[in-house]
């Protein structure tokens, strides 16, 4: 006859066994050269003098260009600043497509695009090979008015336009959002500034005498629907201009500007969390009352 294994022995064993490969096999790929400490974990990138010196800056929105690095893949400028470039491996197809044809320009950085995309330093180093931060004088901030409204037909159109073109004083646009080549005419009084930042909502202040029409140095994506715009607390639309960025007609007037980030797939998930909730709680409620009912 067969004789059987002690249930007791038999899960001992496996009991065992399973402790054995964690100790000696998973080990080998994960072991405690994997756990760091968080003071290790800190000295991991050190800020060097360049760093520093921007840091310093209390503007809480603007970009960083490293020229002593390939800046487009080196992601470590990234630990410290708001970097252009760096690695991702699911960077924007827009922003690749910015740097291979419009940001490049005869070898060379296109410093107008640059400005646009509010690049407030560069990384460079001196004649002694120290890295220093190189403020850039034409860095066109974070929103500005244009004098004029250029359409095109297309994004081939749109980014052939941007290689040459000083993005200060026209903004270029796609026919699609239905807008009209127009100039416009602002005047030292007119302004718009940022005054509150915060990764999922910015806030602008801007006083003109006139219509005019702003650029914000800040990536368009998915406008209208993910990211909202708000004029005065109410919906307004922004629109894609300059290949990557956001436009907005701007009524005269003193006006408060919005961009709040609101992605339809979350708002959509908090109705469907809230009446699965209730779903759950009326079964609860319902499983009680029929439990009570048979006793």
């Amino acid at each position: 006859s067969l004789k059987k294994i002690n249930i007791t022995i038999f899960n001992l064993a496996i009991l065992l066994l399973v402790i054995f490969d964690f100790l000696r096999v998973d080990k080998r790929y994960f072991n405690n050269d994997d756990f760091v400490s968080k003071y290790e974990l800190e000295d991991v990138f050190v800020p060097n003098s360049a760093d520093l010196a921007i840091l310093n800056d209390k503007d809480p929105d603007f970009r960083v260009v490293n020229l002593s690095t390939g800046f487009w893949s080196d992601a470590r400028d990234s630990y410290f600043h708001k970097s252009i470039g760096g690695y991702h491996g699911a960077k924007l197809k827009k922003t690749q497509e910015l740097y291979e044809f419009a940001m490049i320009k005869d070898g060379r950085l296109n410093i107008p695009v640059l400005d646009m995309l509010n690049t407030k330093y560069f990384i460079n180093k001196d004649q002694s090979g120290n890295l220093v931060a190189q403020p850039n004088p034409g860095a066109l901030g974070h929103s500005w008015f244009v004098d004029s409204l250029i359409v095109v037909d297309n994004a081939d159109k749109e980014i052939e336009f941007i290689k040459n073109f000083n993005p200060g004083n026209t903004a270029v646009i796609q026919s699609k959002f239905g807008l009209q080549s127009s100039t416009f005419s602002p005047d030292s009084s007119d302004y718009i500034s940022l005054t509150s930042y915060k990764p999922h909502q910015l806030m602008y202040k801007s006083k003109t005498s006139k219509d005019l029409f702003a650029v914000f140095s800040e990536i368009y994506y998915r406008g209208n629907k993910d990211w909202i715009s708000y004029l005065d607390g109410k919906k307004t639309d922004h629109f894609q201009v300059d290949y990557v960025l956001r436009g907005m007609s701007i009524p005269a007037g003193e006006h408060e500007i919005k961009f709040e980030f609101r992605p339809e797939s979350v708002e959509k998930g908090k109705y469907i969390d809230l009446i699965a909730s209730v779903c759950l709680v009326l079964l609860a409620i319902g499983t009680l009352f029929f439990l009570s009912k048979k006793k």
